[in-house]
């Protein structure tokens, strides 16, 4: 085939190169797999981000369950000594607890802790009924009967409201937690702990923030 022949007849296939130039950008159109879907592929534990007092911090998405059992050999028992400040809320109060991003609108008849120079957070599962939360309550505080009733002003609400000093009689069982972890907690949005803090048995969490109000309570 002359020189002529070969324009008359030219081979519009594409060449290799071509064909993985075409290949390249195709690859290019789809969007590239964000970080979670990466260590999705590989096997990792996935990973979110959340603001915490004006920071960024970056925390494991773990099963509470799971991670408690693979901590549960160094279970502790904690008392908590610090008397607790409640309030019976009249419900429809939005609550966001700063130390682990929980947001939820309260019941009427929810106990209220709302301790001095910390956030207030709803005692209980939210699943349960406020019947079941104010039962387990009274299971596990007693009221101080060396503290008087306070008058306080809670925000959202018109006027103050009383609230009254209780005693934890009961203590915690809880494991030390070994990085930042979050995970989808019964009745709230997502619980957020951080290293220094603990997870207990009944899978709620201790802020580090809060850990100062415990102590260990040591073996026999």
């Amino acid at each position: 085939m002359d020189f002529f022949d070969k324009l008359l007849h030219k081979d519009t296939r594409p060449r290799p190169l071509e064909v993985t130039a075409e290949k390249n950008q195709e690859r290019m159109k789809k969007p590239w797999p964000d970080a979670n879907e990466l260590r999705r592929m590989r096997g990792e534990p996935l990973k979110i981000k959340n603001e915490v007092d004006g920071k960024i911090i970056e925390y494991t998405i773990v099963d509470p369950a799971q991670e408690y059992a693979r901590l549960q050999s160094k279970e502790v028992r904690l008392h908590k000594f610090v008397p607790v400040l409640v309030y019976v809320s009249p419900g429809g109060e939005r609550i966001t607890t700063p130390q682990d991003g929980r947001t939820y609108i309260t019941d009427k008849g929810d106990m209220i802790i709302a301790n001095p120079d910390e956030a207030s957070y709803r005692y209980g599962n939210g699943e349960d009924s406020v019947e079941r939360r104010q039962q387990k309550y009274r299971e596990n505080y007693d009221e101080d009967p060396t503290r008087p009733a306070e008058m306080i002003a809670v925000d959202g609400l018109e006027k103050p409201v009383e609230a009254k000093y209780y005693i934890k009689s009961q203590d915690v069982i809880a494991v030390p937690v070994e990085g930042n972890i979050t995970f989808s907690a019964k009745g709230n949005d997502r619980t957020f702990v951080e290293v220094g803090g603990y997870l207990t048995r009944e899978l709620y969490t201790i802020s580090p923030s809060s850990v100062s109000n415990y102590e260990i309570v040591p073996n026999n």
